[in-house]
């Protein structure tokens, strides 16, 4: 005869952790990111270029956004808040608060 089960030998119901746990900390940094941004300086050389090429994206010159060395995609995520009205520093604030949340 078999000995009975053990319950420490028993599998436990594994549950996935919910994300929602997470939101209070992913506020905090991104509120954490946006009280730096406001005491931050300027922009370095490399931000204005980034900065510039976002206006130019919002107002429809590729060609000249597309001009400099640097890659498209950060200018690309900017572009439509610069389009919307909001300042293209302060676009660039927000998507890096995101970016950290």
């Amino acid at each position: 005869m078999a000995p009975p089960p053990s319950p420490y030998l028993q599998p436990r119901e594994q549950t996935a952790p919910s994300p929602l746990r997470l939101l209070p900390l992913a506020a905090a940094l991104a509120t954490w990111c946006l009280v730096l941004a406001r005491r931050s300086p300027v922009p370095g050389e490399d931000g204005v270029s980034y900065l510039w090429m976002a206006e130019r994206f919002a107002a429809g010159d590729v060609a000249a956004a597309t001009g400099p060395v640097f890659p498209p995609g950060y200018p690309l995520l900017l572009a439509p808040l610069v389009a919307a009205g909001i300042g293209a520093e302060a676009a660039a604030h927000l998507v890096g608060a995101l970016a950290v949340a």
